[in-house]
């Protein structure tokens, strides 16, 4: 039988291993955060993620199409999480004039409302982060943007938006697009900006 990264031998045998426990504790973290949230607003949790996704990403990401390879589902399960959130009139649905067959997901005013209870889910996490210190969590982020690039790169990662997998970014930390160069700091992990380089080449 094959080794295994959860097996204590490997966990405990390479650190490669440790950091992907780790990471996989972390996601734990969230879920459990996002169920919590779930029981108190009656919403699942892929619902609250596209609530929390349509209120803060421009409005042409806020397809059933995209929003599936954000959060890593079929297209059939979006639709369903659409339709349910449409039926409790947190959503609504803007048709494209010229193809009634395409829509865009915008809040509605109960979901406006809703986002009040929502958009705190995660701030017991970035509290705890916080308390580090600057040089450590500085160094830390860097390897997250590189690692989020490198498993975009692997197709683990569908969608990315962040510094390490753009057009614009080059491996001196040199942004072409504000012709500056990009200090740890000011590397973004969701760019509204973000042209993915892949997609630029093939222009």
């Amino acid at each position: 039988m094959s080794e295994s990264i959860f097996s204590l031998d490997d966990t405990n045998k390479h650190i490669s291993s440790k950091i992907v426990v780790a990471l996989e504790r972390v996601s734990q973290s969230f879920k459990r955060l996002l169920w919590e949230k779930a029981k108190t607003t009656g919403l699942s949790p892929i619902q609250i993620q596209v609530l929390l996704f349509i209120e803060h990403h421009d409005s042409h990401f806020a397809t059933v199409s995209y929003l599936a390879k954000e959060f890593n589902v079929t297209k059939a399960t979006m639709s369903d999480a659409i339709k349910a959130l449409h039926n409790k009139k947190l959503i609504r649905k803007r048709y494209a004039k010229n193809d009634k067959r395409t829509y865009q997901i915008i809040l509605a005013g109960k979901g406006r409302t809703t986002m009040l209870e929502l958009n705190n889910y995660a701030d017991s996490i970035q509290h705890i982060v916080a308390k580090n210190n600057d040089s450590d969590l500085y160094f830390f982020y860097k390897t997250l943007t590189a690692l989020l690039g490198q498993l975009h790169q692997a197709n683990i990662l569908e969608v990315q938006r962040s510094c390490a997998s753009c057009t614009y970014f080059h491996s001196d930390t040199y942004c072409s697009l504000y012709e500056k160069r990009m200090p740890t700091k000011r590397l973004r992990i969701d760019c509204p900006e973000y042209v993915a380089a892949d997609t630029r080449k093939q222009k």
